[in-house]
């Protein structure tokens, strides 16, 4: 599944104003303390789920943006809402925890990750599978759509700030050795090589992002 290049990273001030506090989306399932980068269960990064509570709301807000529309493009993929009042309804009877300002495929994880297998008839929570789908039971689905979710996560993190981060230092470790090799930039001196102060700033202004 391709990784979907218009991911939200900043509100604007009037969503930020609208938008409700950012409740924290750990699930209780952490594998970053094991060492990998992507949460297995929340899908944060491991920064993210170290540094959260440091953050403001913009902060949180940008990353639950992230997870939500990564989350969405998955579900929406396997199931297709048909009356979201009634998906609605259904969260509130089955008493689970969710936002109203969150999209509704996300709402629907959220009962399937809570009761999948206790779901019978699926219209009767205001939603279905999609064709291609049908024959597979919801437990299954669940667990694709959290498989897929945290390789979307993982892909988003490789492409947008794991390989940015490395071109960083590797521009870092070039211009230490630059130096170490007596190498000035920008302007000719005595018994020192020239490179033209614009390919450092080439180097510096690379972007993954």
């Amino acid at each position: 599944m391709p990784v979907n290049n218009h991911i939200p990273t900043r509100l604007t001030s009037q969503q930020q104003a609208r938008a409700p506090r950012v409740l924290t989306p750990c699930i209780g399932v952490c594998s970053t303390g094991i060492g990998d980068e992507v949460c297995r269960g929340c899908k944060r990064y491991a920064h993210e789920v170290i540094h959260w509570n440091g953050y403001n709301q913009e902060e949180k807000q940008a990353i639950e943006a992230r997870l939500d529309a990564l989350l969405v493009q998955v579900v929406s993929a396997k199931f297709r809402i048909i009356d979201a009042s009634v998906l609605e309804w259904q969260m509130q009877v089955q008493k689970l925890r969710f936002q109203q300002h969150r999209d509704p495929y996300v709402w629907l994880f959220d009962l399937l990750r809570a009761g999948a297998g206790q779901i019978q008839n699926t219209l009767q929570f205001g939603f279905q599978r999609r064709p291609e789908f049908s024959r597979l039971d919801l437990p299954s689905l669940k667990d694709d759509i959290d498989h897929e979710f945290f390789i979307l996560s993982q892909a988003h993190y490789e492409r947008y700030l794991k390989r940015a981060a490395i071109s960083y230092g590797q521009t870092y470790i070039l211009l230490v050795l630059y130096r170490c090799l007596g190498i000035s930039f920008g302007c000719a001196s005595a018994g020192k090589s020239r490179i033209p102060f614009g390919v450092v700033l080439d180097l510096f202004q690379y972007r993954y992002l």
